[in-house]
């Protein structure tokens, strides 16, 4: 049937597509979308009356048509949009109007869609706006919902369409249309006695006062231009006024500090030498250097090198691993003349064999167990060999200044490969000001040596202790992998500062670090709640700069009190560094609208080795200082009004993970050199702990495994670089243009992944699955999945092992929690040390329910068997299990701990129990000893059980135990392959099954009764005429029937029927235990 409104949805459907969204001024803070809690806020408002000339301008142009005076107002807040966002298609809501009165609209906006580009004039849009606004009243009877259908739209959560900005003229428009959308501004324009007024109202949540205040002057400054000059580009035009570039240029860029000009590196650390001879400088393990001795031994290396014939600007290779070696070597290649170029021992053959090359290094210091490590044609010298040190230990006569080289390091690059950063001597020179003044580093401080050699945080670490006569302590790799192992290295060596990856820092904790004073995060984001952790513990410091600038080019400092913001700056510029954030024609942006983050100063480095076009075209002319070069990050960010700057991620597709900057198109060009591999795709994804992972996309000829992926590129690509995840596809999405769809990639799970699920067999197994489904994020895990496969990294690692310890008081060493990286794994490895006996305790067998049901062990001993029933209570009921306690010593202890569990989780009744089999009768002992102990059990929801009058035969029990082994699931039974393990599982189910033997159950206690009974016991009872729990409950009794056999009822075949009978009896007993509550309380 061919739709009512068939022309018009023709229309809207041609007009929109799936890329387009409203347009709005950016937020002033980071927010949340919008809750039906802020549409009831009333809006802020700004009222400004244009200025005369502007609005006898307007009417001149508009010739007394109001019509005309609208357009030519939606014409220059459209231009205002493009100014501030730089998207070409601008989206803005007008009220919808009546052509005539027989015909009204049928909703109260319409979408009015025009492209500007810089080239644009005035002239042209308005001719746009001419001809959209015409054709959306021509086709505005449609519902708004098909209107924006082929659109990326959002509604409120309460189903209120989003129109992000509305403009209006109130002479057309009235005031009402609002009232239907919820928008975030309003520019509402009216005109009265030949002045035009405008009315801004703004959601005060989203938007600062002043940004809003500035915007609409923006406004102004625009038009003033643009009606006066209708064929200039609207990119030419300057909204900006006088004040405000000299507070973008001056007021926030005050920088300028005196520091050692003259000097280099080398030359400040010989000042400590002299100054401080005998203080220590550098301790790795058991050894140490002075001051006087490391100026000595790097003196006799730097006079090697010399003799081997290092020039002035001459690169030098440095591959040593953690050891005293690090700051011998640099400080020798310095002092000789030369730089040094960073490479990390543990990279792949393939990229050291790489960055040799690249650097034209003819000269590799290293150490004797690496000097195997990789093929070189040069000259290769043991740093850990007296051969490598001349006699004289003299400080040697400088050949170098400070606009030589100090250094080159390589970081991620678009092409593919690796990028050299060619860093002089002055811009580390000029740090040491921001060392003593921002950090107040001095030589009382011990400083700990923590990021890999190839990172230039390295650097700063080093250079902040020897410029000041500090101690730089420098702890193993087996160190930092363990941050139990790091907070102890802290604490033993008294360490004042560190400078550490936000991500690492997130685990340690401050007040096992009573003599840190000092810390500073730099390389990724942090959150609030991050910085309220530490503030008040040490002098905190947010740090931000890419290697193309000396390290660090901003840095924010806490304040001690509450964290007032929403987010967390990278801060002001440094000493002797400059900030422009400008748009992608180098013109500076307003505070608080995005743009590319550019730097000038003393700090930009010389450019990229033997990469002179992209020098180049990074490494600009300064349009702000005549005779400067600016240098373009690629990095997205505003000013906040207060000379903060406010980080907001990359320009183009290079990421930042784990603090390392990766370019995504190095990674891909690795995964499309795989045999067929046909496309690949690669991003940053936020893992459940917010932490940025690269995830790769690929489409493939064959099935490919990840381990077999990962093992490819890992032979060229750093760990860092080598994606978390990696998710085979058949197709890749695409938008209706054609290119890749990313908001259509899925999120990655456990089942992209090539391993089989096996569901958890053991209250031990679940709960290694439940610590690792919250540390990864997934939702299914299964325990033959690989951790590293599934996503995990180092880090995650770490915090695993951590949460295994925080939830259980075992500690995984770490070498095994690389060994072991499945759960199955782990248990195994972990059985043998008594680790199941956490089954001893309640587990939690669903996530989420507002009232506890606790569930006894059937005659398996296992309370694992509840899991599907906790899955069908999900969200109203917590489930939890149990294993038979077999270690004590009676069973009165025995029931009395099972009680202290109980409480342990639920400190006050009425308590609900649950048991099927011999769990029921278990449970009823259970709930006699709460009852002695002073504890009200409510109800006791019997699932097939058969109260016990009469002793069990031992013959019977050994035929039991032996049916029980048999009647195990495949999985379970691949479990007891490991004799320990079947050893272990024998003697917990003998235990259950002889404490039964003896069990009589008698008495009653004061609970309601629930007796379920399956199909076929219940012609077993009637035949034997067996006794029902009815004499047990000291309250209600009732009984229910179950379809299904015994030994059927929790399993998958039977569990929808069985779980809804007990859904049903829970529902019932919360009414009562409500209804009681009221009474009780007089309600």
């Amino acid at each position: 049937m061919k739709s009512l409104f068939a022309k018009e949805e023709m229309y809207w459907n041609e007009k929109f597509d799936v890329e387009d969204s409203m347009s709005f001024l950016p937020y002033s803070s980071s927010s949340m979308k919008i809750s039906s809690a802020d549409l009831s806020t009333a809006p802020n408002v700004i009222q400004r009356t244009l200025p005369k000339e502007l609005s006898d301008r307007i009417g001149r142009l508009a010739n007394g048509s109001d019509m005309a005076v609208f357009m030519i107002v939606l014409a220059g807040v459209s231009a205002l949009l493009y100014a501030y966002t730089k998207k070409e298609n601008v989206l803005v809501g007008i009220p919808a109007s009546a052509l005539n009165d027989e015909n009204p609209p049928i909703q109260d906006v319409l979408l009015i869609k025009n492209n500007i580009r810089r080239e644009s004039t005035f002239k042209s849009l308005l001719g746009q706006i001419k001809m959209s606004v015409g054709e959306a009243l021509e086709h505005q009877h449609i519902p708004f919902r098909k209107m924006v259908h082929s659109m990326n739209f959002e509604y409120t959560p309460d189903g209120v369409p989003v129109v992000n900005t509305l403009v209006s003229f109130k002479k057309i428009h009235g005031s009402d249309f609002a009232k239907a959308v919820s928008a975030d501004t309003v520019f509402d324009f009216d005109a009265d006695h030949d002045s035009i007024r405008l009315s801004v109202s703004f959601d005060g949540n989203r938007y600062d006062q002043h940004f809003m205040a500035a915007a609409v002057d923006h406004l102004v400054r625009l038009l003033s231009v643009v009606l006066f000059q209708p064929e200039l580009e609207l990119g030419a035009v300057d909204m900006l006024s006088e004040s405000e570039k000299h507070q973008l240029l001056y007021g926030f860029n005050d920088t300028e500090t005196e520091y050692s000009r003259d000097k280099t590196i080398h030359q400040l650390i010989e000042e400590q030498a002299e100054r401080v001879p005998d203080a220590v400088a550098v301790v790795f393990e058991q050894e140490r250097l002075t001051y006087s001795e490391l100026n000595e031994r790097a003196n006799r290396l730097a006079r090697t090198l010399r003799a081997d014939g290092v020039q002035p600007d001459q690169l030098v290779g440095l591959m040593v691993g953690r050891s005293l070696e690090i700051v011998v070597g640099i400080l020798g290649i310095l002092k000789a003349g030369g730089a040094y170029v960073p490479i990390d021992p543990e990279y792949p053959e393939e990229r050291i064999r790489y960055l040799l090359e690249d650097s034209g290094a003819r000269l590799l210091l290293t150490q004797r167990h690496l000097l195997e490590h990789v093929s070189f044609a040069g000259k290769a010298i043991a740093l850990d060999d007296e051969a490598a040190y001349s006699e004289n230990g003299s400080n040697l006569e400088p050949v170098t200044g400070p606009n030589n080289l100090a250094y080159v390091i390589y970081t991620s690059g678009t092409t593919g490969k690796p990028k050299g950063v060619l860093v002089e001597h002055r811009g580390l020179c000029s740090l040491k000001m921001m060392f003593g003044e921002t950090l107040q580093i001095s030589e009382r401080d011990s400083v700990v040596q923590f990021a890999s050699l190839s990172f230039d945080a390295s650097c700063w670490e080093i250079f902040k202790a020897l410029f000041f006569g500090a101690a730089l302590y420098i702890p193993t790799a087996e160190t930092i992998l363990d941050y139990r192992l790091f907070e102890n290295f802290m604490n033993e060596n008294g360490i004042t500062a560190t400078i550490l990856p936000p991500t690492y820092a997130a685990y340690l904790n401050p007040d096992r670090m009573p003599s840190l004073q000092k810390l500073i995060t730099g390389g990724s984001a942090v959150s609030v709640e991050f910085v309220q952790q530490w503030k008040d513990k040490v002098q905190y410091f947010n740090a931000y700069g890419p290697t193309e600038a000396s390290i660090v080019t901003s840095v924010w400092t806490a304040s001690t009190g509450a964290v007032d913001r929403k987010s967390i700056p990278i801060g002001r510029p440094i000493q002797n560094h400059r900030i422009h954030i400008v748009d992608s024609h180098q013109q500076l942006l307003p505070v608080g609208v995005p743009g590319e983050l550019c730097i000038a100063g003393v700090g930009l480095a010389r450019g990229y080795l033997n990469r002179p076009e992209l020098t180049a075209e990074k490494f600009v002319d300064n349009p702000f200082a005549s005779g400067e070069r600016m240098y373009r990050t690629g990095d997205l960010a505003r000013w906040l009004p207060d000379g903060n700057i406010e980080y907001m991620g990359r320009i183009d597709h290079q990421v930042k993970i784990r603090g390392y900057r990766i370019e995504i198109g190095e990674v891909e060009e690795q995964l499309l050199k795989i045999a067929s591999v046909r496309e690949a795709i690669v991003i940053a994804r936020e893992d459940a702990n917010g932490q940025n992972q690269l995830c790769a996309y690929f489409v493939a000829q064959a099935k490919l495994k990840a381990t077999e992926l990962k093992e490819a590129m890992a032979r060229e690509l750093p760990g860092y670089m080598i994606p978390s995840h990696l998710v085979q596809l058949e197709r890749m999405p695409l938008t209706p243009n054609g290119k890749i769809d990313r908001k259509a990639l899925p999120a990655p799970e456990a089942s992209h992944y090539e391993t089989e699920y096996v569901a958890p067999r053991t209250l031990l197994e679940m709960k290694l699955v439940q610590i690792w489904q919250e540390v990864l994020g997934l939702d299914k895990i299964g325990i033959k999945d690989d951790f590293f496969e599934l996503g995990g990294n180092s880090i995650s690692l770490m915090r695993l092992i951590q949460r295994i310890y925080d939830e259980t008081g075992r500690e995984i060493p770490l070498h095994k929690g690389y060994q072991d990286v499945t759960v199955e794994a782990m248990t195994l490895e972990n059985w043998e040390s008594g680790f199941e006996q956490d089954g001893h305790h309640f587990m939690q067998l669903n996530k989420h329910g507002a009232t506890n049901v606790f569930c006894f062990p059937p005659g398996s001993g296992f309370g694992i068997g509840y899991r599907g029933l906790a899955d069908k209570l999900e969200n109203r009921y917590a489930v939890y299990g149990i294993d038979f306690i077999d270690d004590s010593d009676r069973y009165e202890d025995m029931l009395n701990r099972y009680v202290d569990e109980v409480i342990r989780i639920q400190g006050e009744g009425p308590y609900v129990f649950l048991g099927y089999c011999f769990g029921g009768n278990l449970m009823f002992e259970v709930a006699k000893t709460m009852e002695k102990r002073g504890y009200e059990v409510s109800d006791l929801i019997m699932v097939d059980s058969w109260i016990k009058e009469t002793l069990t035969p031992t013959d019977t029990t050994e035929n039991e135990l032996q049916e029980t082994m048999e009647d195990l699931s495949e999985t379970e039974k691949e479990l007891l392959d490991n004799p320990l393990i079947r050893e272990r599982v024998q003697q917990k189910v003998r235990a259950t099954l002889t404490y039964e033997a003896q069990l009589i159950n008698t008495g009653a206690v004061q609970a309601n009764i629930h007796e379920l009974i399956a199909e076929d016991s219940d012609a077993f009872r009637m035949e034997h005429q067996l006794p029902l729990w009815r004499g047990a409950a000291g309250q209600a009794y009732a009984e229910y029937k179950l379809a299904g056999a015994h030994e059927k009822l929790l399993e998958p075949e039977c569990i929808d029927g069985t779980s809804l009978v007990i859904h049903r009896i829970l529902d019932q007993i919360m009414e009562q235990n409500d209804a009681s509550r009221k009474v009780l309380h007089g309600g």
